[in-house]
C-alpha cells in the first residue's frame, strides 16, 4: 500500500483516507512511516472506534465513526475534503453499492490520486451461485464479490484506471504459508460456529480450489505517469538520446572500438582453456565467405530455394 502512495506521489505531504480501517493497525503503521502525511480512517463499528480512540498509543491520525460512503461530515458546509490516495484493506467487499463507493472515493480523489484495494475477488470463470461462493458472501458479508476486471470496469465509469493488479497469493505464498495447502472442513470445531469463523474456512477452501483471488488493485485517477519510472522516459521529440555518440554527418568520425577476435575455446583450464578448430561454417574464425565461395563452386545442384543467401555466411 504505502508503495502504491509514493509510486504515483512526488509530493511528501499526502492526504491519506483509511476506508474501513478497523482498529487501526494500518494507521498507526503509516503514521510511523511518514509522520508528515494527515491519515484518517472511517468505520461504522462503535467498538472499533471506542479502541482506536481510548486504547491505541498517542496518534496524530483521526477516525470518523461513519460509512466510508459519507467521506464529508454531514454537518460540515465547508469545503469538500480531498485525498491524494484512499486505501481500503478487506472493507470494500462489505460495501452494498460498489458504484456508490468508487463514485464517492473518486469524487474526494485529487487529480493523479491512487486508490489501492487490498481484498478477495472472484476468480475468472467462477459463478457467484456456486454454493461454495454463495456460503463464503453469507457468513464473510460479502455483499459483492467481483473479478479484477469487473472492479475495473465499474471504476472507469468514475474516471479510474486500473493501473496495477497484483496476485498476492502468487507474490507471498499465501495458500502455502498461511493455510499450508490444507483444505479445511467446514463444521464447527471445538465449539466455534461464530459466523467469521466460519466465513474464514469458505474462504481457505475457496482460495485453494481457486475460486478467488487475493489482489491489490491500484486504481488511478486521470492516469499520470508513475514518478518512479518518469525519469528514465525519453521525449517524444527527441531523436537521439544524450549518453550515445552519433554521427550527425559522414563527415564525422565513427566510434572506436577495439576488435574482438572470435576464438572457440575448450573452456577447460586457466583463460578459456585450449584454442579448437571452427564447428560452424559462417558464425566464427571469419570463415563465412571463403565457406561460402567453396559451397558455391563445388554444388552438385543449382535449385534456386535451396541455395542460402550469401550474408547468412558474413562474420
Amino acid at each position: 500500500l504505502h508503495t502504491a502512495a509514493t509510486t504515483y506521489h512526488s509530493d511528501t505531504e499526502l492526504n491519506v483516507l483509511d476506508g474501513g480501517c478497523g482498529l487501526g493497525s494500518a494507521l498507526m503503521w503509516m503514521e510511523q512511516k511518514n509522520p508528515q502525511w494527515e491519515l484518517t480512517g472511517h468505520t461504522i463499528s462503535e467498538e472499533q472506534y471506542k479502541f482506536v480512540t481510548e486504547k491505541l498509543p498517542p496518534h496524530k491520525f483521526k477516525v470518523n465513526l461513519r460509512s466510508y460512503d459519507e467521506i464529508d461530515d454531514p454537518g460540515d458546509t465547508g469545503k469538500k475534503k480531498m485525498y491524494d490516495f484512499i486505501y481500503s484493506i478487506e472493507a470494500l467487499i462489505h460495501t452494498p453499492d460498489l458504484s456508490k463507493t468508487l463514485k464517492e472515493w473518486s469524487e474526494h480523489l485529487a487529480d493523479g490520486g491512487v486508490i489501492a484495494i487490498i481484498d478477495d475477488f472472484l476468480s475468472a470463470g467462477t459463478s457467484k451461485d456456486d454454493e461454495e461462493v454463495v456460503a463464503f458472501s453469507k457468513s464473510w458479508l460479502a455483499n459483492i464479490l467481483v473479478t479484477p476486471t469487473e472492479m475495473g470496469k465499474v471504476a472507469r465509469k468514475f474516471g479510474l484506471e486500473v493501473v496495477e493488479n497484483r496476485d498476492l497469493d502468487a507474490e507471498y505464498r499465501i495458500n502455502e504459508l498461511n493455510y499450508r495447502n490444507k483444505m479445511p472442513d467446514i463444521k464447527p470445531d471445538r465449539g466455534r460456529s461464530h459466523q467469521g469463523w466460519m466465513g474464514s474456512k469458505w474462504r481457505q477452501r475457496l482460495m485453494l480450489e481457486g475460486k478467488l483471488t487475493y489482489n491489490l488493485l491500484v486504481l488511478q485517477k486521470g492516469g499520470r505517469t508513475p514518478i518512479a519510472s518518469s525519469f528514465s522516459t525519453i521525449p517524444n521529440d527527441s531523436k537521439t538520446c544524450s549518453t550515445v555518440p552519433s554521427k550527425k554527418s559522414e563527415d564525422d568520425p565513427s566510434a572506436q572500438f577495439n576488435e574482438i577476435t572470435p576464438q572457440l575455446m575448450s573452456g577447460k583450464g586457466k583463460g578459456g582453456g585450449d584454442k579448437m578448430a571452427c564447428i560452424s561454417s559462417w558464425y566464427c574464425c571469419n570463415k563465412g565467405t571463403e565457406w561460402y565461395e567453396n559451397l558455391d563452386a563445388n554444388r552438385t545442384d543449382n535449385t534456386a530455394f535451396l541455395k542460402l543467401s550469401k550474408d547468412l555466411f558474413g562474420h
